[in-house]
Formats: structure tokens, sequence, C-alpha cells
């Protein structure tokens, strides 16, 4: 008696594993062993105090939206401004990594094959870059170094595209 409360224990812990897989990344072992700490910071706060999180080490949770093929951004609802968007890019050690996190960033995609956009939970650095615009003046770019991705799910429903 006692075997088969076993096998069923174990066929139970692993369909409750399986049903997550897809939601949550498996977490990079080398990242958490890191010396820097990593801050937790609220996307809003990050694009609205830019300067105290410039070249950390910090986790952020944001929408990230596509459309294919130039346009890629991170966003937040509930600071979807166009001076509150920041671009995005892959900081990878070696070829496999940047394929794990690509394979991680195509997850529970919703649009329409032009567009997309999920929700993601990164770990990165921010980066304030300077451009030149076309009439002589200069404006900020906000763009956020990948290094990891230790979430990604599906939009809510309901949340409106920027």
């Amino acid at each position: 008696m006692g075997t088969i409360l076993k096998k069923a224990l174990l066929i139970s812990a692993c369909l409750i594993g399986s049903s997550t897989v897809t939601d949550y990344a498996a977490h990079n072992p080398k990242a958490a062993q890191n010396t820097k700490e990593i801050q937790t910071v609220s996307f809003c706060d990050l694009t609205n105090h830019p300067e105290r999180y410039v070249k950390k080490l910090i986790k952020t949770s944001a929408i990230f939206l596509t459309h294919f093929p130039d346009v890629w951004f991170m966003y937040d609802e509930n600071c979807s401004a166009m001076s509150s968007r920041v671009t995005d890019y892959l900081s990878c050690k070696s070829d496999a990594e940047c394929d794990r996190l690509r394979k991680l960033s195509s997850l529970h995609r919703d649009g329409d094959g032009e567009r997309w956009r999920n929700q993601m939970v990164v770990v990165g650095e921010l980066h304030i870059v300077e451009h030149q615009n076309r009439i002589g003046g200069s404006s900020r770019v906000l763009k956020f170094a990948i290094a990891d991705i230790t979430s990604v799910s599906a939009v809510p429903q309901g949340v409106p595209w920027p």
C-alpha cells in the first residue's frame, strides 16, 4: 500500500511541476552565483528615476512588445507613455545562453505574427544613451541589457496595447 501512495505522490508532483514550466523559466544558476546584489525595482520607478539604477544589476517586470522587424520595447500599463518605454537587448556571455534567452522570450506571445507581446521578469542593467536627432538636438534613450529572464507569462486580457 505504501508503494502505491509513493507513486501517486510522485505522479502528482510531476504534473504540478510540468504545469508551471512554461509560466516560469528555469532560473539560471550562474545568475544566482553573481556577486553583485540584485535590487528589485518597479518598471515605473525605473523609468521615472533612471539615474538611480544606471549600470546596477536590477530585476524588473514589464510587458515586452515587438512590431516585426525593427520596433521592440518594454513598457508597463501603469506608465505607458512613449517617454516611459525602454528598448531592450540580450547581454549574453555565450551563444548558448543567448539561444536559451531567445527561447524563453518567445513563450506566451499574443498578437498576430507581425506584432506580439508577453510579460517577463528580467534581470539586467539599465543604460542611458544620448542620441543626436535630425535637427541637431539630443535625446535620451533608455536601454536595458537583459542578463537573465526569470519568468515569462501571458499579458493579462484587457491590458491595452500602447
